[in-house]
């Protein structure tokens, strides 16, 4: 139980300085506190963390699932690439 409090404790500190440091200072946005880098990273592992399988032996329904997971995150990293492209031009260009 103490190792996990000191992970999450550990992921937070080093999410908020991450954070901070690429986006908030770059940007000129309010850094995130402590406790709202923990949050995030909670919520984060949260989303990450994989539901326990119902028992389907349908093996199409796991392959559609997981190209719609697959589909979904590469047009989600698109996208955060070209927002990351759009305020770097905005930023360099300002």
């Amino acid at each position: 139980m103490l190792l996990i409090v000191i992970s999450i404790a550990l992921n937070g500190f080093v999410f908020k300085h991450l954070f901070n440091w690429f986006l908030a200072y770059p940007f000129h946005n309010t850094p995130i506190t402590f406790e709202q880098a923990i949050g995030i990273t909670l919520l984060i592992s949260f989303l990450k963390t994989p539901s326990p399988s119902s028992e389907v032996e349908d093996d199409e329904y796991d392959l559609d699932i997981t190209l719609a997971i697959s589909v979904i995150t590469v047009l989600l990293y698109d996208a955060l690439f070209l927002l990351t492209g759009y305020l770097l031009f905005k930023l360099f260009n300002a």
